[in-house]
């Protein structure tokens, strides 16, 4: 039975994405990403200990140099710069990415496509660098962070899932032990497309050896490449369905309390079966999502400015203000480098805990970019569902009545 939301949505699905700003600004989604966020963050620092990036005196890396100059540029830099200032992967990913995801987020608000293609073009690139001159590091924080998203990610999806289905908010507690007692499949999900292609791919590694072989190899490289075309094809289409299908894999799970397998299979049917539907939405929400991000930032910068300038109205003299807080910026919410060093103790005090303060303000922000992410994924799943497979919004899995609807027995 349609209820009376789906009556007035039934041919205009898409106003439902407007509702991801109120959904995904509930305090159990940003307390689950601030604290995902912060293990992510706590295990690259611990892991940056070990510094082997090459960064020269000017603050450029070896990152920056070889997205711009390539692999031949960073060679230079790194011989000329070996024995500059070094830092850990994690720090020098995430000043990198953070200024291009800005970049997208400036560029999306103006329209300018070009600039948001080369943004996104250069976060991939950083990947690609971190994986090819840091692989076990890499590979490393990888699973680590694969394993955090997919507890905390299961977790704001299951509360996002809730909210926008049956109205109901329910508490940390209840979604984490939903995501935890389905932690293996979150966590598998977005591994199993990168281990098919995996297994496609080993054979054609074994082709290119043989092709190594004098004569016979280029035989055998002629016989078997219609097959070797047919494994790209196969992988191009593993990869393309995981990209963008990722996105849907875990708001399946928290909806329907699939396993990690149902997951895949429905994501890829209905990316493949709507694919411009799906493009419409993500263009859509990502418009809706720079325009959130940009005010909740300007919230955040009116807010740390405010108490910047009435604190400082109390001081007499700019002196002490300047030795334990920098002035906020819109762009650089909480500037490190302090124009005057502390001059006793009691200085270093209050400037650690102002910059603590200041650095759980800011991973509020950032937490609710990741919750506005999954939240409107989860509006996205629910809505190419709806599309596709004619179930309304309201039918959920309800683990604790048993139900799958807001109101109607499961008939399994």
């Amino acid at each position: 039975m349609e209820t009376e939301k789906e009556t007035i949505f039934g041919k205009f699905l898409f106003p439902n994405l407007f509702r991801a700003f109120r959904i995904s600004i509930h305090h159990s989604q940003i307390f689950a990403a601030l604290l995902g966020l912060t293990l992510v963050v706590l295990a690259g620092r611990l892991m940056d200990m070990n510094k082997t990036v090459v960064a020269a005196s000017n603050g450029v890396t070896e990152l920056d140099t070889f997205v711009l100059e390539g692999p031949s540029g960073l060679e230079f830099f790194v011989e000329k710069h070996q024995n500059d200032v070094h830092q850990g992967v994690f720090s020098t990913l995430w000043n990198f990415t953070s200024k291009r995801f800005h970049g997208i987020v400036k560029a999306i608000l103006i329209l300018n496509i070009s600039g948001a293609e080369t943004n996104t073009v250069e976060m991939l690139g950083a990947v690609g660098w971190a994986f090819r001159y840091h692989f076990f590091y890499t590979l490393i924080f990888f699973m680590i962070l694969t394993a955090v998203i997919a507890s905390m990610g299961g977790v704001i999806c299951r509360i996002a899932a809730l909210q926008l289905a049956i109205g109901e908010k329910p508490g940390f507690g209840e979604s984490l032990r939903f995501g935890l007692k389905n932690f293996f499949n979150f966590f598998a999900a977005p591994l199993v497309p990168v281990f098919i292609i995996i297994c496609i791919g080993a054979p054609l590694i074994i082709l290119g050896l043989i092709y190594s072989i004098p004569y016979a190899g280029d035989i055998l490289m002629a016989v078997f490449l219609p097959l070797a075309f047919l494994a790209g094809m196969i992988m191009a289409i593993i990869a393309i369905g995981a990209a963008a299908g990722f996105t849907l894999m875990f708001p399946s799970m928290a909806y329907e309390n699939s396993d990690c397998f149902d997951a895949i299979s429905q994501s890829y049917e209905y990316i493949y079966m709507q694919p411009w539907r799906f493009v419409f939405y993500v263009i859509l929400t990502a418009f809706y999502g720079a325009a959130c991000y940009t005010f909740v930032r300007f919230f955040t910068f009116t807010l740390m400015l405010l108490t910047y300038l009435f604190i400082k109205l109390g001081l007499i003299g700019d002196a002490k203000m300047t030795q334990i807080w920098p002035r906020p910026e819109f762009m650089n919410l909480f500037n490190s480098v302090l124009t005057e060093p502390a001059t006793y103790w009691g200085q270093s005090f209050a400037s650690f805990f102002v910059h603590l303060w200041a650095l759980v303000i800011i991973g509020i922000v950032i937490s609710f970019l990741i919750s506005f992410y999954f939240t409107a994924t989860t509006i996205i799943y629910a809505l190419l569902r709806y599309k596709i497979d004619k179930i309304p919004i309201d039918k959920i899995y309800i683990q604790s009545q048993g139900f799958e609807s807001t109101g109607q027995p499961s008939e399994k």
